[in-house]
């Protein structure tokens, strides 16, 4: 409820992403508070997304995008390590989600 009644507070925001989404303990805002630039893990591990999420007044609306943003840019993220063709870690160029990932799949492989 509180989220719906402060849609451009971004303290209120920060309060509540980390009980709708797992990984997303908080995000980082423009410079305005209008959009939602990156997003920071609990652990503090930054991803920057690739496209911007718009806030708006229908909070649905951004959430939804939030989410489609966060799983675009982890996949492009994803696709990028793999097709780096390498098979070292990259533990300072990458998410750890997404190491973990390439490992799993590299291993049933």
């Amino acid at each position: 409820m509180e989220i719906l009644a402060q849609t451009q507070n971004p303290a209120v925001i920060q309060l509540h992403l980390k009980k709708l989404f797992a990984a997303i303990h908080t995000v980082g805002f423009s410079a305005d508070n209008s959009q939602i630039i990156e997003l920071f893990s609990a652990e503090k591990e930054r991803v920057p997304l690739n496209q911007r999420v718009q806030l708006t007044e229908n909070v649905e609306d951004w959430l939804t995008n939030l989410e489609k943003s966060m799983f675009a840019t982890l996949e492009a993220l994803l696709r990028q390590y793999e097709s780096s063709g390498t098979k070292d870690l990259k533990l300072n160029e990458y998410p750890s989600q997404i190491l973990c990932l390439m490992e799993e799949i590299r291993f049933s492989s």
